[in-house]
């Protein structure tokens, strides 16, 4: 074999290598020492409490209370399914920043389909599993409503 053909061997190599690395970055990260063991910490049930700021006027705050379940953490990608005490489940997908800042937008399924919003959260008291933040959504009838949430880790 000449130095042509194992120069283009190695350069096909090299490509081939890098795409997949490229493809596969974030599994990659994730299965690098001291990553995968952090992000265990998301997995799990959290149990939810969303308040909604009033519409109008001095409307009392009726919190809604529901568990979503992170089921999977890649790099700084996360998913997790949510299911409402009244029978709705809807998913949700986001990022992790480099600083635990928690963004998640979500969509309903089945009848609660039109559900979608976003979701910030940040880590309060990570050592006890609990986060605060806002969220928003866009109603069926397109108004927006919002407001505070707490998720607090459940235990096993």
């Amino acid at each position: 074999m000449d130095n042509t053909a194992i120069s283009a061997a190695l350069g096909l190599l090299g490509v081939v290598l890098g795409g997949l690395i490229k493809t596969f970055e974030d599994d990659i990260r994730s299965l690098l020492p001291g990553r995968s063991k952090d992000h265990k910490r998301w997995l799990g049930g959290w149990k939810c409490t969303w308040h909604t700021e009033p519409a109008t006027g001095n409307q009392p705050d009726q919190p809604i209370r529901d568990v979503v379940v992170i089921d999977k953490v890649r790099g700084e990608h996360i998913t997790a399914t949510g299911q409402s005490y009244g029978g709705g489940k809807y998913h949700l997908t986001g990022r992790i920043s480099p600083s635990d800042l928690v963004t998640f937008f979500y969509k309903g399924e089945s009848e609660k389909e039109f559900l979608g919003g976003v979701i910030i959260l940040l880590p309060t008291k990570m050592t006890r599993g609990e986060m605060t933040g806002n969220w928003w959504q866009c109603t069926e009838d397109g108004k927006f409503i919002g407001g505070s949430v707490e998720w607090e880790k459940q235990r096993a």
